[in-house]
């Protein structure tokens, strides 16, 4: 078998693209993983995955891997009110480095999603900031002992 890597930037109308499948197999997606790091992918094209992703209420497994992007706070606000609405939704892994995203709305988005009481398992990866450790850290205590169905928690910094 002869596998074949090719580096292709995906950037927002790619994305734009991915999410249009996406919206044609709403009903029927349990499990989708994007790893789109790298692309350039801007609110524009996050913007467009979120629609889409409001659509897809079946989605009970969701990784998105959207690493150096130029992706701000108006995605991740988005992103968020999607996941707090999906009831389906169980395991999340978002990883969200390198990209221009306020530190303390990742905190904000740490304590919302829980809003969102089928959360089970919830995996954040983003850059370190001393000052967000220690509140992250209590924060996620403080979770699993408010909400003990969560199996797991981390906050990758």
């Amino acid at each position: 078998m002869t596998q074949i890597n090719s580096a292709v930037q995906l950037n927002d109308s790619g994305l734009i693209s991915i999410s249009r499948i996406i919206a044609k197999f709403y009903k029927t997606i349990e499990i989708l993983i994007l790893d789109i790091e790298r692309n350039g992918i801007t609110n524009g094209g996050m913007n467009s995955l979120c629609e889409t992703l409001k659509t897809c209420n079946n989605i009970q497994f969701l990784k998105i891997n959207l690493r150096i992007n130029k992706i701000n706070n108006d995605s991740l606000i988005n992103l968020n009110k999607i996941l707090i609405q999906n009831k389906n939704l169980s395991y999340i892994i978002l990883d969200l480095r390198a990209n221009s995203i306020n530190h303390q709305l990742i905190k904000n988005f740490v304590q919302d999603i829980f809003l969102n009481k089928n959360i089970r398992v919830l995996n954040i990866i983003f850059e370190k900031q001393n000052q967000n450790i220690h509140f992250l850290k209590s924060l996620i205590k403080k979770q699993k002992r408010v909400h003990p169905r969560l199996v797991k928690t981390e906050i990758i910094i």
